[in-house]
C-alpha cells in the first residue's frame, strides 16, 4: 500500500470517528444544559473537535495531536490515585505558568546571545530558531563544545557555563 492510501485510509476512518465525538458532546450539552460548561475539560473537546474539522482538508495536525494528548487528563480524573496527581497540578499551575514564562525568557535570552556570538561560524547556531533548538539539546547534555569554543573562545566559557548555572541552579 502506497504512503497516499494509507493517508486516505486513515482519513477515510478518522472523519466518522470525529463526526460520532461531535454528536456524544452535543448529547452531552443537551443532558447537562449550562452546567456543560462549567467543566473546563469541555472547552478542550471543543477546541480539538474545531481544530480537528479545520485541518481536514491539510496536513497540518499537530496542535490537533497535542490537545488529544491532553485529554487523557480529562480521563485520568476518574482514576482515584491519578485525580490527586491532577489535583496536585492545578493547585500549582499559576507557580508553573510562572515557571513557563521565566525559562522561556531565560532561554530566548540565552537563543540569541549564542545566535549572535556563535551563527556566523557554528551551523548549529545558524539560525534564532536553531540555536534554540540547539540549547535544548545543551540542556539534555548532547553538545560540540570544541566548536563554540572555536568560534569565540571568550564567550564559549561565558555563555555555556552561565547557561548551566542559570538553567540548573537557579530555574530548576
Amino acid at each position: 500500500m502506497s504512503c497516499l492510501h494509507y493517508i486516505l485510509d486513515l482519513k477515510s476512518k478518522s472523519v466518522p470517528i470525529s463526526v460520532w465525538y461531535t454528536v456524544e458532546e452535543l448529547i452531552e450539552i443537551r443532558k447537562s444544559g449550562w452546567e456543560y460548561w462549567g467543566d473546563g475539560w469541555n472547552y478542550l473537546d471543543w477546541a480539538n473537535l474545531i481544530i480537528l474539522y479545520a485541518v481536514y482538508g491539510t496536513q497540518h495536525r499537530a496542535i490537533n495531536f497535542f490537545l488529544i494528548y491532553f485529554k487523557i487528563f480529562k480521563y485520568l480524573r476518574f482514576m482515584p490515585r491519578m485525580d490527586s496527581i491532577l489535583v496536585t497540578v492545578h493547585a500549582c499551575s499559576f507557580d508553573l505558568l510562572l515557571f513557563v514564562i521565566m525559562a522561556s525568557i531565560v532561554l530566548f535570552g540565552f537563543g540569541a546571545a549564542f545566535y549572535v556570538s556563535f551563527g556566523a561560524d557554528v551551523y548549529e547556531y545558524r539560525t534564532l530558531s536553531a540555536a534554540h533548538s540547539t540549547l535544548a539539546l545543551i540542556l539534555l547534555g548532547d553538545f560540540d563544545y570544541a566548536a563554540i569554543y572555536d568560534s569565540n573562545k571568550v564567550m564559549a566559557p561565558l555563555l555555556f557555563y552561565l547557561l548551566q548555572v542559570v538553567m540548573f541552579f537557579i530555574l530548576l
